[in-house]
Parts: C-alpha cells; sequence; structure tokens
C-alpha cells in the first residue's frame, strides 16, 4: 500500500486532511500462504479532522475523526470507514492514552466469490467494529513504544476476536 496525506487546512487547535491510498498486489501469490490480500487493486481517499485542546496542568485532550471510501477493483465489495479516537497527552507529553473506535461498511456490491479452496474466504464483503484501547510512551523525541488491546464487536461475516499488541513508533 502506497499512501500520501495533504493539510487542507491547519489553525492553532484544529486541522482538516485528506489521503489517498492506493493498493498494488505486486507481492499477492493465489499459490502461496499466507495469502497476502486477494490480489486486486484498491483506491482509498479519506478526508480527516483532528482538534486538540489544552486542558488541566499543561495536559491534552484531542479526537480525531475520519471518514472515508475505498473502491475495490475485483471481487471484494466496496467499502466505507468512520473512524474515531478520543486521546490524552501527559503534561509534556511523553505519555498518551488513547480509545480508538474503527468501522468498516461493506457495500454489499461484490461481483463475485472467491475460488473454492479451503485457504480463501468465500464472501468477499463484510462489515467489522472494533474498539482498541492503547498505551504510548515517548522513550525519546522520535521513538514511543505502544502497548494496547483491541476487541472486535460487531461483525458480519467475520470472525470475532480480541488482539493485545505492541508497537514502536519513529518520527520523521
Amino acid at each position: 500500500e502506497i499512501l500520501g496525506r495533504y493539510q487542507l487546512w491547519k489553525d492553532d487547535y484544529s486541522i482538516v486532511s485528506t489521503q489517498l491510498l492506493i493498493k498494488i498486489p505486486e507481492a499477492y501469490d493465489a499459490h502461496e500462504l499466507p495469502l497476502l490480500g486477494l490480489g486486486q487493486y484498491d483506491l482509498e481517499w479519506r478526508l480527516l479532522y483532528g482538534h486538540g485542546w489544552a486542558w488541566f496542568n499543561g495536559q491534552w485532550l484531542f479526537i480525531n475523526t475520519e471518514a472515508g471510501f475505498r473502491k475495490r477493483f475485483g471481487a471484494p465489495a466496496d467499502e466505507v470507514r468512520f473512524d474515531w479516537m478520543l486521546g490524552w497527552k501527559s503534561p509534556g507529553q511523553k505519555w498518551e492514552i488513547d480509545f480508538k473506535q474503527e468501522n468498516i461498511f461493506g457495500l454489499r456490491n461484490n461481483n463475485s466469490t472467491t475460488q473454492s479452496d479451503p485457504f480463501r474466504e468465500q464472501s468477499s464483503d463484510y462489515d467489522l467494529h472494533k474498539a482498541t484501547l492503547s498505551v504510548l510512551y515517548w522513550v525519546f523525541p522520535k521513538m514511543g513504544l505502544q502497548a494496547g488491546i483491541s476487541k472486535d464487536l460487531y461483525g458480519r461475516n467475520t470472525g470475532n476476536g480480541i488482539a493485545p499488541f505492541t508497537a514502536l513508533w519513529i518520527r520523521f
């Protein structure tokens, strides 16, 4: 996937951006496991809005919302996506606590099903709604460590699960 983000507007506390993502299935091989997607091109456009405000004793609260549309050029259904996040930053912004809710709405317009193969999903149209809680600590100004847990809240044609995760953040 290749993506670019462009700032449309900004003031002292808010920002509006747009994002374009292109998925190119160059690593896809229908005969190799694990399957990396379904082998089609995707194009996704998003509009993003973020707002932050100073709170008590140098702490910050923030909200981020994103809405987008993913066009899939192949069997999978197109998707509408809506995500939002609430967060808190400590004085000095070394610690962050984030609560994120992600939503994928399949548009039920897939034009075929995948081949009859035990390693492929038989329906390429789904809805997925999940929530994530995480903590991020900035060890250095440009490097942070994150730990969290993600829980599927509801899905159509998807499994239900819970997943702990860790991440390394690098600012550049």
